[in-house]
């Protein structure tokens, strides 16, 4: 298994980028119609509320991936989303980790 650095040495290289994108998802700025999408097939909840944080996270991994290798999320954002909101980092995490190495 290789340590942490040693991928991280590896994943700055292979992306020739040190940036690093944040998903620290606040409701209101995730756009409209990801939003209308997510609550119209779960209503009003916190389930939906997660699920649009998860698709927002997705088209920014799979915008940014092939140019920044790595993901920062801040969990106290995902924990107020209660465990629909766990789901959703950890959705989140499994999908970037696919996307990005």
């Amino acid at each position: 298994m290789k340590s942490f650095i040693n991928q991280l040495i590896k994943t700055i290289d292979e992306k020739d980028s040190c940036s690093v994108v944040g998903l620290d998802p606040q409701l209101e700025y995730i756009p409209l119609e990801i939003k209308k999408a997510a609550f119209k097939k779960r209503g009003d909840s916190l389930n939906s509320a997660a699920r649009a944080v998860l698709d927002f996270n997705k088209q920014i991994i799979n915008i940014i991936h092939k140019h920044v290798g790595i993901v920062k999320l801040q969990i106290a954002f995902y924990e107020m989303l209660g465990p629909w909101g766990l789901r959703a980092y950890s959705d989140t995490i499994k999908y970037a980790k696919k996307k990005t190495c």
